[in-house]
């Protein structure tokens, strides 16, 4: 780490400096699946919730205000909307309220366009996942339904007898049933393995115990302040 690097990072509280994880301009790797869920769960602390809006925020109005971006904000915006989409779905309802006020930030993302031949690829999946944002955003039957198999899903993988490949619960519900499958996630370099970023697939995370310590945790503080 760079002397300067270092100075930025001094002031940054813990929350902050995991978003920037998330969403950093290395395309070697993603964040793991388990930073993501930690992520999600930060978002039912109000606090912690803030700090991961400002950083949200900031990546999001740095790439919808160019015409052009470089290579490492178009790995940048690409990751930032990667977990955009993990917290819509994992995290708590305020993060998804306070994206439908940010609408803004995603709309220009639709037209992104990128300077680097190599990023052909990258600028396509910008554009087309932050459109399947916008819309879910806009379609509350659809967001608050994968929301719930994905609730269920976990559910049921910790349910004694039922293996995870059963996907009944859904179908019952009519869910689709490919929920709990794998999820499709955008590629990053080729010929470079990631850790949560699976150059195409990224398998479905279960919640352990921990979560719910966590938020009794995140509750408490909360309150003390």
């Amino acid at each position: 780490m760079s002397f300067f690097k270092g100075l930025k990072r001094v002031g940054q509280s813990t929350t902050q400096l995991k978003v920037k994880q998330a969403t950093d301009s290395d395309e070697s790797y993603g964040a793991t699946g388990s930073l993501m869920n930690e992520l999600s769960v930060l978002t039912y602390s109000e606090k912690s919730a803030s700090e991961i809006y400002e950083v949200i925020r900031k990546r999001l109005m740095n790439g919808s205000s160019r015409l052009k971006n470089s290579h490492d904000s178009v790995v940048q915006v690409l990751k930032t909307l990667t977990l955009v989409e993990h917290l819509l779905y994992n995290g708590s309802k305020e993060f998804v309220l306070w994206m439908r006020r940010h609408q803004a930030y995603i709309e220009p993302l639709k037209e992104y366009r990128g300077n680097n031949d190599k990023d052909k690829s990258k600028v396509k999946q910008i554009r087309t996942l932050s459109g399947e944002i916008a819309k879910n955003l806009k379609d509350d039957n659809f967001l608050e339904q994968r929301r719930l198999g994905i609730i269920m899903f976990r559910s049921s993988i910790s349910t004694p007898g039922r293996k995870s490949t059963d996907n009944s619960h859904l179908i019952s519900r009519q869910l689709p049933a490919n929920i709990a499958d794998e999820e499709i996630l955008p590629e990053f370099s080729s010929g470079l393995q990631t850790r949560s970023l699976d150059l195409q697939r990224r398998k479905s995370t279960k919640y352990s115990s921990d979560r719910v310590r966590l938020l009794a945790t995140l509750a408490e503080e909360d309150d003390g302040t």
